[in-house]
């Protein structure tokens, strides 16, 4: 291995096994909306320990399926250096995890992580600090409320409209999520080579506009690998740049 590579490997080793310190914080935002919560996973397909945190995920959307619990995937690049280049991995969903590294005060960032409304993190795959996580945003009222509608769609676009209430700071966004419901990998190469992988809920898209009025609509341009849009939705939040979530929604995409 060259000199390039052996410093590439043990950066990525560093990225590993180091991971976030796991924060204990207190819900910094309480109001009198009916609750919510919005779990972001960190995953790679070339991560070995990523799979069970993905079924977890899938496992908790099935559950919850009925109650204001919201699930995001999103598949970070600095993986696809390794032999399998994750088909669903951006560069953007990697620096919005060193985002939340910055809010967590954490110097490094690692797979699987799971983010939960933008104020508690933890490995992805803990199962009991999952089911904690989401009984504990489930018991408390959200500072905001979401509400998102589609107006209009097609092949190459969707325009949704947003009404927010309760919040009145300047320096927050809208941000929505493209979502693909289920998405099967024959991964070739890495650490999970030969394997047959099922993601669920995957960020194909993301944008954010920032918040001037409490209505307002957002037209996505939806990308090629968005054109077969059947098992599509929405999910909308409202944050900062980072830190606390204060309300999310969802729409589904019909035919």
């Amino acid at each position: 291995m060259s000199i390039k590579g052996i410093s590439l490997l043990l950066l990525l080793v560093s990225l590993l096994t180091f991971p976030f310190k796991k924060q204990e914080r207190e819900i910094t935002e309480e109001g009198v909306f009916p609750p919510f919560v919005l779990i972001q996973l960190f995953t790679s397909q070339g991560c070995s320990s990523c799979p069970p945190a993905d079924s977890l995920l899938s496992e908790v959307a099935e559950q919850y399926e009925s109650d204001k619990v919201f699930v995001l995937s999103y598949h970070v690049d600095y993986w696809d250096r390794l032999c399998w280049k994750d088909p669903f991995s951006q560069k953007a969903f990697t620096e919005k995890q060193q985002d939340y590294a910055g809010y967590f005060h954490s110097r490094n960032i690692y797979t699987p992580q799971v983010v939960v409304n933008g104020q508690d993190e933890f490995v992805g795959s803990n199962r009991s600090e999952m089911r904690a996580q989401i009984n504990k945003y489930k018991s408390v009222k959200a500072p905001a409320s979401l509400s998102i509608e589609s107006k209009s769609r097609d092949h190459n676009q969707w325009m949704v409209e947003y009404e927010l209430d309760g919040m009145s700071e300047k320096e927050l966004f809208v941000k929505m999520a493209v979502v693909a419901n289920e998405r099967t990998t024959q991964v070739k190469r890495g650490e999970n080579s030969n394997r047959t992988l099922t993601n669920t809920h995957v960020v194909l898209q993301e944008i954010r506009q920032k918040i001037s009025d409490s209505k307002g609509s957002i037209t996505i341009g939806l990308i090629d690998g968005l054109l077969n849009h059947k098992n599509l939705k929405v999910i909308a939040y409202v944050q900062g740049e980072s830190g606390p979530i204060l309300a999310a929604d969802q729409i589904t995409w019909t035919e």
